[in-house]
């Protein structure tokens, strides 16, 4: 019942509104039109390997629908290996009877998601791939006389969770791209009496971008008014791993083997809030 009586206000608001707006005279563009975007981008390196985040809100009303929309995506490089881990598009577009909801999910640039939908209510989904993502590259490293056979490459997991809802005398809209990838690297040899292997593992990056949009009608007061807001926040790790080398020599007789840490990551980990606004877009006529 109270669900009823909420989408009624929202309807009630939003129609008004439009009403105002196609009766201005002369046809007068809405006068509280408003349209705001926040872009945000941010790479992270170490050591050949590399991560970047890039995510853009926008905010939109015409006096007759709100648009909210976010596009955001997780890349990834190791050494000759590159990788759109993901990119990710979500919006919600309500009028005065519902709200049409639309997302497209990209994985290593294929299309494997893709929705346009109406929601009276709540709608959620979770998005994964059929399958993890496994890229690799095969190369040869000279090392003096010998020629040493390298595999490197990415292998992971991506996710794009979205929630769109009719609540709150607005609409909500969450949408959270996210990805992890490990990287690693063989390389081994076997010459005459000496086996030897090196192998890397390095996390290069588990994280997530989590944004948190609405656009509300706000009865406050004696002037209702209709607001915008937008949270969104970053976390992940990355660049947590190692390089260790084996070797297998005769020795008294025996095959000795020798194990060694070539090399480190020591890992970051990071949160940060990448935009908070909340304003006030426009007043109910009367």
């Amino acid at each position: 019942m109270q669900t009823v009586f909420l989408r009624r206000v929202v309807v009630a608001a939003i129609g008004t509104l439009g009403g105002f707006a196609q009766g201005q005279a002369f046809g007068d563009p809405c006068a509280n039109a408003y349209e705001k975007s926040i872009p945000y981008s941010q790479a992270y390196a170490d050591t050949n390997a590399k991560v970047d985040f890039h995510n853009t809100v926008t905010l939109r009303y015409d006096c007759k629908t709100f648009l909210t929309q976010t596009d955001g995506g997780i890349h990834a490089k190791f050494y000759g290996v590159q990788a759109d881990l993901i990119e990710a598009k979500v919006a919600a577009d309500s009028g005065k009877d519902s709200a049409r909801l639309s997302f497209s999910a990209l994985v290593l640039g294929y299309e494997v998601a893709h929705e346009d939908t109406q929601i009276n209510e709540v709608y959620r989904k979770t998005f994964r791939p059929d399958q993890d993502l496994d890229l690799a590259k095969d190369s040869t490293l000279q090392v003096g006389p010998l020629s040493v056979p390298v595999r490197y490459g990415l292998q992971g997991t991506s996710a794009l969770d979205v929630t769109a809802a009719l609540r709150n005398l607005g609409t909500e809209l969450t949408a959270i791209p996210s990805a992890k990838a490990n990287a690693y690297l063989l390389a081994g040899i076997d010459v005459k009496i000496i086996k030897g292997s090196a192998r890397g593992d390095l996390l290069l990056v588990d994280g997530q971008i989590n944004n948190a949009l609405g656009a509300h009608f706000s009865p406050r007061g004696e002037t209702p008014t209709i607001d915008v807001s937008a949270v969104g926040d970053l976390a992940f790790s990355a660049f947590d791993g190692s390089v260790t080398a084996s070797v297998q020599v005769p020795e008294g007789g025996k095959q000795k083997t020798y194990n060694s840490e070539l090399f480190r990551w020591n890992g970051i980990s990071k949160s940060a809030r990448l935009y908070d606004r909340s304003q006030k877009i426009a007043d109910l006529p009367h």
